[in-house]
């Protein structure tokens, strides 16, 4: 059984994260996985949402959510997301 990700962004990845999500001028997978990113943040620890609700939420699979959580942890750079 893999070990669950903790993401925390820090203030400039939410800022792009929330702006890329509002603009709307991005392809509809990278907003998804943007909103995957912005679900998962974990600023005080605590993640409110299972990776299923996440899912269920953006629209995508548990599985996705994963992946992101997973990009994410191997770069820490929510562009390469």
């Amino acid at each position: 059984m893999s070990r669950r990700v903790r993401v925390v962004l820090g203030d400039g990845d939410r800022r792009f994260l929330e702006s890329m999500v509002s603009s709307g001028e991005h392809k509809a997978r990278a907003i998804a996985r943007a909103r995957v990113l912005l679900m998962l943040d974990e600023p005080d620890g605590v993640s409110p949402l299972s990776r299923a609700e996440i899912a269920d939420r953006c629209g995508v699979s548990v599985e996705t959510v994963r992946r992101v959580a997973g990009q994410w942890r191997d770069t820490h750079d929510v562009r390469a997301v």
